[in-house]
């Protein structure tokens, strides 16, 4: 297996990841040196063995784009985010939900541990699947409390049809340049100026 390794793009976690944990289970002896970006699909099984990688790879991964899986319960998704959380060289991070729209409540606490724990994070993209605007008010709320240092924010999937953006949604997230919304839509021209004070874009 090459050490210049970088990008690792992987379909079945469990089967796949077990080749660049060494066998002897020391934290300090790390196969691949240079990885830097992770692609996975993330089911049920793959919580514990994920948490071995994130012990060993935590301080030199700077990107993660996991898909979890529809089958995912409340417990292993919880397992995923806590592990996401001992990522602190995080720079980049691409989480969809294959989720029914029942398990989004979830989100809003584990975004803030994110943002608590990952201050390195500069680019967020979620695929997101809620329907109730209180929910997605909670989500919104935990990234402008705890994401302030975010450039690239970008929403993918469904949320409520009806939910509005205002001048104050990211008003913390002042380094923000790039906004993508699905259905965007503005209850106050006062977004517009807010955003373009602020040298940022709308995509």
């Amino acid at each position: 297996m090459s050490k210049n390794i970088r990008d690792l793009n992987i379909t079945s976690f469990r089967e796949t990841l077990s080749f660049v944990l060494n066998d002897q289970g020391d934290k300090n002896l790390i196969v691949l040196p240079k990885l830097s970006k992770i692609y996975f699909a993330y089911l049920p099984e793959d919580s514990g063995i994920f948490g071995k990688f994130t012990d060993i790879y935590g301080k030199i991964l700077r990107a993660i784009h996991v898909t979890i899986d529809y089958s995912c319960d409340v417990y292993s998704i919880s397992e995923l985010m806590a592990n996401i959380e001992k990522v602190p060289s995080l720079y980049e991070l691409t989480i969809k939900f294959d989720l029914d729209y029942s398990k989004g409540y979830l989100l809003p606490n584990q975004l803030r541990q994110i943002g608590v724990n990952c201050r390195k994070l500069r680019k967020l993209s979620l695929n997101i699947h809620v329907l109730c605007n209180s929910t997605m008010t909670q989500i919104v709320q935990a990234l402008n409390d705890n994401f302030p240092r975010l450039i690239c924010l970008t929403f993918t999937g469904v949320i409520p049809y009806d939910y509005h953006l205002d001048s104050h949604t990211f008003g913390k997230c002042k380094h923000l340049t790039s906004l993508s919304f699905p259905n965007m839509t503005t209850n106050s021209k006062l977004f517009i100026t807010n955003i373009a004070t602020q040298g940022g874009k709308i995509g």
